[in-house]
């Protein structure tokens, strides 16, 4: 069989570009108790593109964000990385901790301490779905500035303070808008807020209010389990490429989905697609193999039905 030097060229050009999307032998698949998946990786040769690069912190074993993803604290004048909690491929999230944002007040009614948390997602925005903007405080609002374009959300929170309930009695929530990448979390003081020390059933929340984005049923309110340095679980929705499926699986030099997966169409306004592994099929979409299969028999032994499975590898 004969090749032109132009069909040997562009044979040695789509094996190159298959070669540094898949990922190094070595790679580290675990930073603490968090899995690893491709094209997340922790070292480089083991991520899809600086995007994915995830630091892990070689003494505390925990892993961040690298590049372009930050959490600053405004009190502290710092900006710290995004705290990776897990990696879920199969449904195409991201879960990551963000701190709450807080404003304090003395018994004369001045600011003591505040910080307001400004969240830079990057690629990853922040699920409208699976997340709330959760206020919490006696006569506060819990606030989201949405930088691009600027909109401002909030949520009052009143003063009959009642455990377990979110519904604006010291806690209240509110939706957030699809696509949301950047944005700053504020808790603010309404007009005519007093601050209730002496307020017994408030506790802290005569003090304090605080403002937070979480993922929807991982908060049951309770007016003594707050304090300045928490943080809360929120789910970023995952996508690969700048293109949708349909256009990106003509190129099969950089469509990432492997054999065994499908494409799936990034969620919100993601321009990007995902892989997912199809039907009967588990494990990594990205990856050469990655996506492995699931039989299963039912046979009769000693009277009983036998019901197994087995991976076909």
């Amino acid at each position: 069989m004969k090749f032109s030097l132009l069909s040997l060229m562009q044979l040695l050009l789509v094996g190159f570009v298959n070669a540094i999307q898949y990922k190094r032998n070595d790679c580290p698949n675990k930073c603490g108790n968090v899995d690893i998946h491709y094209p997340f990786g922790t070292i480089e040769g083991c991520y899809l593109d600086k995007s994915y690069h995830i630091e892990c912190n070689s003494t505390t074993q925990t892993p961040y964000l690298k590049t372009d993803y930050y959490v600053r604290e405004i009190e502290l004048m710092i900006d710290t990385q995004v705290e990776v909690l897990e990696i879920d491929l199969d449904h195409g999230q991201l879960r990551v901790a963000l701190p709450i944002a807080y404003t304090c007040y003395s018994k004369k009614g001045d600011i003591t301490s505040i910080s307001a948390t400004f969240v830079n997602t990057s690629k990853f925005p922040l699920s409208s779905t699976l997340n709330s903007l959760t206020g919490i405080g006696c006569d506060f609002d819990g606030r989201v500035l949405l930088l691009e374009p600027l909109v401002i959300m909030s949520c009052q929170s009143g003063s009959d303070v009642k455990n377990g309930s979110c519904l604006g009695h010291g806690c209240c929530q509110a939706s957030i808008p699809g696509g949301m990448t950047s944005a700053a979390i504020v808790a603010t003081a309404t007009e005519n807020h007093t601050p209730i020390w002496n307020y017994s059933k408030s506790g802290y929340l005569g003090k304090c209010g605080y403002a937070f984005i979480v993922e929807n049923g991982k908060y049951y309110f309770n007016t003594a389990d707050l304090s300045k340095n928490m943080s809360f679980p929120v789910v970023l929705d995952l996508s690969v490429g700048d293109k949708k499926c349909q256009e990106a699986q003509k190129d099969n030099g950089s469509y990432l989905c492997k054999e065994n997966s499908v494409c799936k169409k990034g969620k919100g306004r993601l321009t990007g697609y995902r892989c997912k592994c199809s039907n009967g099929y588990t494990g990594n979409p990205y990856i050469e193999n990655g996506c492995e299969g699931n039989f299963y028999t039912i046979y009769i032994e000693n009277g009983f039905l036998v019901y197994k499975s087995f991976r076909d590898l």
